[in-house]
Formats: structure tokens, sequence, C-alpha cells
């Protein structure tokens, strides 16, 4: 009986978590969530800063997240929509940022490539 209620458990989850990852706001949330534990990590957040990098990351994951998956507009047009919205998170992250954790956040960001820049640019056609 614990193996058949197990084996049930399991199958819920695995089917909800598959369900989760093909949802393209769940991924845009999950992609959020990464990069402001990363910037949290590196930056040493405090926890309005967090509160406030964790609101801008979700806002921009999903809007990109829109643009990706929009079936009416050109490649063009979503790299270029892509790239204002994560300069958007630039210009407001200089607001909350330190000049210090700016600087490193900076730093960061030159060591990604222009694909990891443009976040989802692979799913773009």
């Amino acid at each position: 009986m614990k193996s058949i209620a197990f084996l049930l458990f399991f199958v819920l989850v695995t089917s909800f978590a598959a369900t989760a990852q093909s949802n393209p706001i769940e991924e845009a949330k999950q992609r959020a969530n990464q990069l402001t534990e990363l910037l949290n990590e590196k930056l040493k957040l405090s926890s309005d800063q967090l509160a406030k990098v964790s609101e801008l990351n979700m806002g921009v994951a999903i809007k990109n997240s829109n643009v990706i998956h929009s079936t009416d507009q050109s490649y063009d047009f979503k790299v270029a929509a892509i790239n204002g919205n994560n300069q958007g998170r630039r210009d407001y992250l200089k607001l909350f940022l330190t000049a210090e954790q700016f600087v490193k956040y900076e730093s960061l960001e030159a060591d990604f490539t222009a694909a990891d820049l443009i976040e989802g640019i692979e799913d773009i056609k």
C-alpha cells in the first residue's frame, strides 16, 4: 500500500513539475529567481535591495518571456525589445545598488556572452 501511495505521489509531483516547466511564465519566474539568487550571493544585497531586485527581475523576465513567445513579431523586433528590457533592468539596478555593488554588477555582466544577456535568445525564432 505504501508503495502505491508513493507511486501516486511521484506521478503527481512529476506531472506538476512537467506542467510548470512547459509554462513560459513559470520558466520566466524560475529564471528571475535564479538571477536574484546570483545577485544576492555576489552583491550581498540588503533585505530592502533584495525585495526590489527580486520584483525587478520578475517583471523583466515576464516581459521578456512574453516577447519571446510572441508569434506576431519579427526576430529583430524581439531582440530589440529584450535588449531594451534588459537595459531598463540595468538602469533600475543602478538606482537600487550602491556604487560599489554596481561596479561588481558590471563585472558580472561583462562575464556573460551576448546570448546570455539576451535572455531566452535561443527560444526566439
